[in-house]
């Protein structure tokens, strides 16, 4: 009798919540198993210390300055579960909503000063746009802006910016192939 009756409350409140921004933040964070999110959050506290982090990071992966760095949810979700990626934020990051990165990315915004190792240059912070896919391996080089909908492929090292709707590949990268935008796909 109290468990049909539970079940009814759960379904009442899944029934109410399901189109509410508040299920979409809850099922966002039901994604990552509780086992990953425990070890993600351990690593993160105790080991590298990043207690300024306010989004769970894979455990294989690092951040520095992560309070200069504005991700979007996509973004987030992407370091959560990809391992081996960094993102170095000294001069800041900015990632776009829909923007996937995938394992080994390397987003470096400093390069060190040459007569003094332990100090860094400032440069302008890298953004990303929105919708881009970032592949296994790619490297992103400080002072770089990429448009909305660019692809970059594996192991690609970015150290210009580039426009919108284009894939990117090679070191340097370079623009290899241009996607059509929403305005001119075929009807």
């Amino acid at each position: 009798m109290l468990l049909s009756f539970l079940s009814g409350v759960i379904h009442m409140i899944k029934k109410y919540l399901k189109d509410t921004k508040l299920w979409r933040i809850i099922r966002a964070y039901l994604r990552i198993s509780l086992r990953l999110r425990f070890l993600n959050w351990f690593v993160q506290k105790f080991i590298y210390r990043t207690h300024d982090l306010k989004f769970s990071l894979h455990f294989a992966s690092r951040v520095t300055h992560a309070g200069k760095l504005v991700l979007s949810k996509s973004a987030q979700n992407s370091l959560s579960h990809k391992g081996g990626c960094y993102i170095g934020g000294f001069n800041g990051v900015e990632i776009g909503e829909g923007t996937i990165i995938a394992a080994g990315v390397k987003i470096i915004s400093a390069n060190h000063k040459f007569d003094d190792f332990n100090k860094y240059e400032e440069t302008r912070p890298i953004r990303i746009g929105r919708n881009c896919w970032l592949s296994a391996n790619a490297v992103i080089l400080p002072g770089v802006e990429l448009g909305d909908n660019v692809i970059v492929g594996a192991g690609a090292v970015v150290s210009k910016s580039f426009p919108s709707n284009c894939v990117l590949a090679g070191v340097p990268a370079k623009v290899i192939n241009y996607l059509q935008g929403p305005a001119e796909q075929k009807v």
